[in-house]
């Protein structure tokens, strides 16, 4: 009695049967439809394609070959580098097969938004009976897309710009990023000529409308949630090391210690509490006051000689 196969239901004729003429048929045309369904597979599953076309017609047409497709079908990906700057109504042909159109958001013609050399991801799909290459990534309305923004000399440019979308105010917002020498941008290319970056910077994406910031100020933000996490940062300590103490005055607000000396210590001011820190042997001498006092600049300290010392380190709270 004749039996079937495993994995495609080949019939096998039982020893002593006679040869079928018709079921060897049968098997053949199962054997030559499963190796069409596993090339047809195999160009499915060979992932991202690299494409390199040509210039047929400027602007219209882009020809490209490929060993690794031999059809279309919905899903295929391409990556393409663009011979030329695109243009609206242009179109990819693979091999011998059609050319369909390069569009993004369903079907919308793609215009001149990537240059010569860009690398664009097209994905093929089938819609209401029209193929297409559709773009991945595009936006339509350039404005709010992260991009570059022209300009010259600009010594706190922002690294990356956008439309300020929120209240259609038609300014440009800074992505927390500065250029502290001067910059050269070209929009075209991309290009960004600069020799020191320097951290964050101001612009309305810290704060809506938060103003503009002047050539060579040191500030970063006025306002917003970037303001705030900032002068959290900042109200924490500040600590001096190897501070010297050598220009002593007389001073009559310690009897004890009738010599204060100005230690120079940028960013305290007034309200702020510091704690001085001295050596073992200036510390068991006797001969400096326990206690300090802040001013806008620098810590005062006190003292019943007039000696110069170092003093190791100042930890100044931030009031």
């Amino acid at each position: 009695m004749s039996t079937t196969t495993t994995n495609y239901g080949l019939t096998k004729a039982a020893y002593g049967e006679a040869a079928d003429i018709a079921v060897i048929n049968d098997n053949f045309d199962i054997i030559d439809t499963a190796i069409a369904d596993a090339k047809a597979l195999s160009t499915k599953t060979k992932g991202l394609i690299y494409l390199e076309p040509t210039v047929t017609t400027t602007g219209v047409l882009w020809t490209a070959t490929s060993s690794d497709i031999t059809a279309y079908y919905d899903g295929l990906m391409v990556a393409v580098l663009c011979p030329e700057n695109t243009a609206s109504g242009l179109t990819l042909k693979i091999n011998s097969l059609t050319a369909p159109t390069i569009v993004y958001n369903a079907t919308s013609a793609i215009s001149s938004r990537y240059s010569a050399g860009s690398i664009i991801i097209l994905t093929y799909k089938t819609i209401s009976g029209t193929s297409y290459w559709s773009i991945m990534d595009y936006d339509a309305n350039a404005d709010t897309k992260v991009r570059q923004y022209q300009a010259t000399n600009n010594v706190n440019y922002p690294i990356l710009t956008r439309y300020n979308t929120t209240d259609k105010s038609g300014t440009y917002e800074a992505t927390y990023a500065r250029f502290a020498t001067a910059v050269t941008v070209n929009p075209s290319t991309g290009n960004i000529a600069a020799t020191k970056f320097n951290g964050y910077t101001l612009g309305a994406a810290c704060a809506k409308a938060v103003g503009s910031v002047a050539s060579g100020n040191t500030g970063l933000v006025t306002g917003g949630d970037v303001y705030t996490a900032l002068s959290a940062k900042g109200n924490a300590e500040l600590i001096f090391t190897s501070k010297t103490a050598s220009s002593w005055a007389s001073d009559s607000t310690y009897s004890d210690f009738p010599y204060r000396c100005a230690v120079a210590c940028t960013g305290v001011t007034a309200s702020d509490v510091a704690e001085v820190v001295f050596n073992v042997d200036d510390a068991v001498s006797g001969n400096y006051a326990p206690v300090c006092q802040t001013y806008a600049g620098g810590v005062y300290i006190y003292s019943s000689a007039s000696d110069s010392i170092t003093i190791p380190m100042i930890l100044v709270h931030k009031g």
